[in-house]
């Protein structure tokens, strides 16, 4: 089901994998369910390979596995990459092409779908990884580029159950669908730029997350989130942008991160919890967006705020616009003119704020005049527009 929304050929793919590769010359792989390829295991055209070789992968289910130690803890892998080792895997379509088992509880270790090391550059495409309940693909170090793939799981997700985590020099996540996951992205510490585009998160309790004080970029755009509690969370020192996002029913975090754009997003809650959590340090700029609860809309609890103006703050029920947290010593004034808030009611829009005006100890006091006039245009898809833009890549 999703797929990417311009397909680009399986021969055009591995034209630009094997070009990549250059110097060395690559070899293709294939690894097919009835014999007619090399192999009818993954693993074993990884153990073939050579660094910058393709695997193309037929369709059919691939639970095969190995289990190692890890530390302490035993892993159940799919598909092991050794360090240093560059691959790229092209499967018939993310609906054809599966690596996991179909039953989620069939596994009592941590479980794989590719897993490795250090230095590991990974290019996937048309692949679906299926119940995995550790990382659906994971490694220490290396690189990523991830394309058009699926990744589901079908059971009751433990914090462990994250669909890609690792450290990346460089990455890109682009056109795939997310699943049933903890945590569908999980960025840790990254020194290279990071990119995800053009995906689908639902069913899951969190979506994207980052931690990486002072090293890379992390860019999220035009992907929408149906999570249980954020969609998104910049935390701990990352930097860069979210922009034409669509979050439904979970919302935005950002804590203690470096410089931040966020724009033309749109964070809907009709569960109470906040459209946007922010609790910074370093100044962010938050424009041209739609925060929207029935709860209350916005936490601040910010040193350097920066910039937030041009956006619409709703409330559809009756709890705070905005509510500032709680600080024994700190105050500062925020501004937050230029924003529209569904009226234009002065009295009634200062009653829906809690600041400095209802605690001496709480964080800020709110400036909001002037009010901006409607409407701020985000150009954001609904939730059936941006799903029906997708077509099953396995059909």
């Amino acid at each position: 089901m999703i797929a990417r929304m311009q397909r680009v050929s399986r021969l055009a793919v591995l034209g630009l994998l094997l070009i990549a590769a250059a110097p060395a010359m690559s070899r293709t792989w294939t690894v097919e369910k009835d014999g007619s390829g090399d192999f009818t295991v993954i693993q074993d055209a990884v153990d073939a390979a050579s660094s910058g070789d393709v695997i193309e992968i037929g369709p059919g289910r691939f639970d095969d596995y190995q289990t190692v130690l890890g530390g302490n803890c035993w892993f159940d892998v799919h598909v092991i990459l050794p360090d240093g080792m560059s691959l790229a895997f092209v499967g018939a379509g993310n609906e054809s092409t599966i690596i996991g088992p179909d039953d989620p509880d069939s596994h009592t270790n941590n479980t794989y779908g590719i897993g490795g090391g250090c230095d590991i550059g990974l290019v996937v495409r048309g692949l679906k990884f299926e119940n995995c309940n550790y990382f659906s693909i994971g490694f220490t170090t290396g690189s990523l580029d991830i394309e058009d793939c699926h990744f589901l799981f079908s059971g009751s997700p433990t914090a462990d159950t994250i669909g890609i985590r690792g450290r990346f020099t460089e990455g890109r996540i682009s056109g795939c669908q997310f699943d049933g996951f903890y945590q569908a992205v999980a960025i840790l510490s990254s020194p290279g730029d990071i990119e995800i585009a053009d995906c689908v998160v639902e069913n899951s309790v969190g979506g994207v997350y980052a931690w990486s004080p002072g090293l890379g970029s992390v860019s999220v755009r035009d992907c929408e989130f149906r999570c249980q509690i954020n969609g998104i969370g910049f935390l701990d020192g990352t930097s860069g942008t979210i922009e034409r996002c669509r979050l439904e029913n979970c919302g935005l975090e950002l804590t203690a991160t470096a410089e931040v754009t966020v724009a033309n997003c749109e964070v809907i809650r009709d569960d109470g919890g906040p459209a946007l959590d922010l609790n910074n340090h370093d100044p962010v700029t938050i424009v041209d967006n739609v925060f929207q609860s029935n709860g209350r809309v916005i936490y601040l609890a910010s040193y350097g705020l920066g910039t937030i103006t041009n956006n619409h703050i709703l409330r559809t029920g009756n709890d705070y616009w905005i509510y500032c947290t709680y600080h024994p010593s700190f105050q500062q004034d925020i501004d937050l003119s230029g924003n529209w808030w569904g009226t234009t009611d002065v009295e009634e829009i200062a009653a829906g704020i809690w600041d400095c005006q209802d605690d001496d100890h709480a964080y800020h006091c709110v400036i909001f005049e002037p009010i901006a006039d409607p409407p701020v245009s985000v150009e954001i898809h609904s939730w059936s527009e941006v799903k029906s833009l997708f077509r099953g890549s396995g059909e």
